[in-house]
């Protein structure tokens, strides 16, 4: 099955989905005996979860922020397509794929 993409946004969103997906640790149902317990226990699996998924994320994004800038500063323009495409394949790709 071949799906259609409607906008490079589209593209970008679905690779962080992907990207975090892919680096967020599968959980094991907690069963704690209570009900209450089983829910608190969860939830406190998705914090450590968002917070451990945040810091690499803000890392990749300052990386990328970095990189971009630095362009944009030195030289004194847009980055060229061709430019956001090496930055792309050869920086970020890596930072997320294992």
């Amino acid at each position: 099955m071949v799906r259609r993409r409607n906008s490079k946004a589209a593209r970008g969103a679905e690779l962080i989905i992907a990207a975090i997906r892919h680096h967020t640790p599968a959980t094991v149902p907690p069963d704690t005996g209570t009900l209450r317990g089983d829910v608190l226990a969860l939830l406190d699996q998705m914090s450590a979860s968002v917070s451990q998924m945040s810091a690499g994320v803000s890392e990749i994004a300052g990386v990328l922020t970095f990189i971009f800038a630095d362009y944009v500063m030195i030289n004194q323009a847009p980055v060229p397509p061709a430019t956001l495409t090496e930055i792309v394949d050869r920086i970020f790709l890596p930072l997320v794929r294992p």
